[in-house]
């Protein structure tokens, strides 16, 4: 936990209390308004997200994003569907390079081919993968975002 670094003792504190909207809140500059998208990221891709790793994953997502300003390469993507990017790429660099590959391909049969790869790779790592394809669901859960998924998939692209 993020107290390890501190103290050499091993503590457990529940990560269930964290209020993540309220964090999102204050670490975000231009997004304020919009943290619950962010802390439903974090909270569908992250098994046990901590205020520490969240910091990390936002602060990369900044950089990143600057990068992309710079060369003129962001345009008006949803800023939550790079946070889900950047934690792919930290977290399962394995993961992430499956996804960019079935970005790359096939989109009709994206959702199926995704699964695959996934399911052939036998994750250990800190995603919560059967989490991701709810990323670009609506609240109903009943259709699809296409919106929502082609941003995502946009990022994963560009941090390719």
């Amino acid at each position: 936990m993020f107290f390890e670094k501190h103290v050499q003792v091993p503590l457990s504190i529940p990560t269930s209390s964290y209020d993540l909207d309220k964090y999102f809140k204050h670490l975000l500059k231009d997004e304020k308004e919009r943290s619950g998208e962010f802390a439903e990221v974090a909270n569908a891709l992250l098994i046990a997200p901590t205020p520490r790793t969240i910091k990390r994953y936002v602060n990369m997502m900044y950089e990143n994003l600057s990068a992309f300003e710079e060369s003129g390469n962001v345009g008006s993507a949803s800023l939550a569907m790079l946070l889900a990017a950047v934690i792919l790429k930290v977290d399962s660099s394995k993961g992430f390079d499956a996804v960019a590959n079935c970005a790359e391909g096939d989109m009709a049969h994206f959702a199926e081919n995704l699964k695959a790869v996934l399911e052939s790779l036998g994750h250990d790592d800190g995603i919560n993968w059967e989490m991701l394809p709810t990323l670009w669901r609506s609240k109903d859960g009943i259709y699809v975002d296409a919106l929502k998924r082609g941003d995502f998939l946009s990022w994963i692209r560009k941090l390719k």
